[in-house]
């Protein structure tokens, strides 16, 4: 799943991803983290 939304990124889609999986999350190059409700 990674690697189709890798290459969609790479086509020039905006991608979010929402995810609670630090691995997953690794490997988003811009990441906006959000906790307690302040976002950093």
């Amino acid at each position: 799943m990674l690697r189709i939304l890798a290459d969609l990124h790479a086509s020039g889609t905006t991608i979010a991803i929402i995810t609670h999986d630090m691995e997953v999350a690794a490997w988003c190059p811009r990441q906006i983290k959000v906790r307690d409700g302040v976002v950093s």
